[in-house]
């Protein structure tokens, strides 16, 4: 073993990244569903790094957004991963417009960070 965190697992926390994203978006946000992920590999990781993912609209269209999910180390970004989704009807699970009047956030200042703790090493 390396040391450093596996590949796949930065799909898992970007995941655990957009749940709190929604989440903190409230009740009546439009739910989404993920039609493509893509993921840059900048630096390892190591299982002891606090590491944290900054979420971000990055675009806006008429039925999907572009999540931008940066998995930092400090002020270093480890991973980079976009996620094109795309708005669906709650009950029929068909794809639909964004409401017109629900506004995303998409200033910087607005970002939405979840922190992951520092991990123990195995015994």
């Amino acid at each position: 073993m390396l040391g450093h965190i596996n590949n796949l697992s930065y799909g898992a926390y970007a995941e655990i990244g957009r749940a709190h994203f929604f989440t903190s978006l409230g009740e009546d946000a439009p739910w989404f569903l993920m039609a493509k992920m893509e993921l840059e590999f900048r630096k390892e990781a190591y299982l002891h790094d606090e590491l944290h993912i900054v979420s971000s609209v990055e675009s806006l269209g008429t039925t999907s957004m572009t999540l931008r999910q940066d998995v930092m180390r400090n002020d270093e970004i480890v991973v980079s991963t976009r996620a094109v989704l795309v708005c669906i009807d709650r009950k029929s699970r068909q794809k639909m417009n964004i409401p017109a009047h629900w506004q995303l956030p998409n200033d910087p200042a607005q970002q939405h960070t979840l922190t992951f703790e520092k991990t123990k090493a195995a015994k």
